[in-house]
Formats: C-alpha cells, structure tokens, sequence
C-alpha cells in the first residue's frame, strides 16, 4: 500500500486484505468484511473494529473511511491491476479465510 506522502508499507495479512476489499468493494459492509477476514472468531467485528485504530495509531490516518460501508480513505492509491506476477496482497495466503480467499 502507498500512503498519500509517497510511503510504501507493508502490512501483515488480514491489516493487508482490509484495505484491499475496501478499494475493491468500495462500500463493503462490516459484517462482511469481518466475516471474511476473521471467519473462525467469536466475535469478527470486534476484531475489525480493534484493527481500524491500529492502522490511525501506525501511520497518523484511516486507511479506509465510511461508517458500516467501507471504502479506502481519500488520497490512498492502490493497483487493482497487479499481474499474476505481482498479485495485489503479494505472496500472502487465506487457507483460513475460505470466502476471501474466492473472492
């Protein structure tokens, strides 16, 4: 992901794939998103809402905007044309996300 003053980051793989459906699915909702990232917890959306404040607290801004419909944050750029040699989230796996991982 590059932030809007030009910093490339990396991010571990679910913090990686939030952004990524919320650029590609502008408008997700929360429960989805929740549900397809952390499909085996007890509670998906607390995980989701614990992960917004850590990319604010990370790098100083959102990563995505929007109340229960999320969208990447304005200014934020993202290449939802990567070639199969450079896949968007790289080399990460979702075994354990099966409805992610089917897009």
């Amino acid at each position: 992901m590059v932030l809007p003053d030009g910093r490339a980051v990396v991010l571990e793989r679910r913090a990686a794939a939030l952004p990524a459906l919320a650029a590609l699915e502008s408008g997700i909702g929360r429960t989805r998103i929740a549900a397809m990232l952390w499909p085996d917890s007890d509670d998906a959306r607390r995980n989701l809402r614990q992960q917004l404040p850590r990319f604010r607290k990370r790098f100083g801004q959102d990563l995505t905007d929007g109340g229960d419909e999320l969208r990447l944050a304005a200014g934020l750029r993202h290449d939802a044309a990567a070639s199969t040699r450079d896949p968007l989230l790289g080399s990460l796996t979702f075994e354990d996300c099966e409805e992610f991982e089917r897009g």
